[in-house]
This record gives C-alpha cells, sequence and structure tokens, in this order.
C-alpha cells in the first residue's frame, strides 16, 4: 500500500493488544464476529496511515478488548500523529476524543471544539 514497508515490532503490538496470536493462521469465515472486527482493526492501522475512519470501532469486541483498543488508538494519535475520525455511540470511546461533534437527526447538537482534550486514557 503507496510502497510502505510494515513495522514488525508495531505489527507485534498490534496482534496483542487485539488477541490474535492464536488466529493467525485463520481466515475471516473462521472467525467469530469480534475476531473479524479485531482482524480488520488490525489491517487497518498495520501501515500506520494518517488518518482513519472507523465506524463503531469498539462495537463487535468485548467491554475489556474495547478499552484496549481506545488506550491503543490515543497511544497511536500521540506516538504517531494518526488522525481518528470515529462515529459511535460508546460515550467511554468518544469521551477519549479532543473534539467531538454530536448529531441528532442529521443535525450538529454539540460542538465540543478543543473542550474535550481526550485525557480519559493515559499511556
Amino acid at each position: 500500500m503507496a510502497g510502505k514497508k510494515k513495522d514488525k515490532a508495531f505489527e507485534d503490538e498490534l496482534i496483542s493488544m487485539l488477541d490474535l496470536e492464536d488466529r493467525l493462521g485463520f481466515y475471516p469465515h473462521q472467525l467469530s464476529g469480534g475476531g473479524q472486527q479485531r482482524a480488520a482493526i488490525a489491517r487497518a492501522l498495520l501501515l500506520k496511515p494518517d488518518l482513519i475512519l472507523a465506524d463503531e470501532p469498539t462495537g463487535n469486541i468485548d467491554e475489556a478488548a474495547g478499552q484496549e483498543l481506545l488506550k491503543f488508538i490515543l497511544h497511536s494519535n500521540k506516538k504517531y500523529g494518526q488522525t481518528f475520525v470515529i462515529v459511535t455511540h460508546d460515550m467511554a470511546a468518544a469521551g477519549m476524543a479532543r473534539h467531538i461533534i454530536r448529531l441528532k437527526d442529521g443535525k450538529v447538537q454539540l460542538d465540543s471544539g478543543e473542550e474535550n482534550r481526550g485525557d480519559t486514557y493515559e499511556d
């Protein structure tokens, strides 16, 4: 993808964080819904893209894995400068954001600007 090479240490960190070590030889249809979600997240993040668009990234994974993913997103934002645009109903995920735009019936109800600093999670 765009000539980028993967970082093996980062790949190992992703696989561990997403608990995929014992699923690396599986095809998508052999994984649970949560496993498919975690594998999709790993593929999306593997080459450290500058911008990640995520629709309900914690939607099909258990709470503990979701919390780890949110911590990892914040870590990736700080360490690699990645920008995450997340669409979610998960208030924990929204609470980690530096900027929140809340929509209701297609209209902006809240635009937090820089008020929320993403300090919910620590590295």
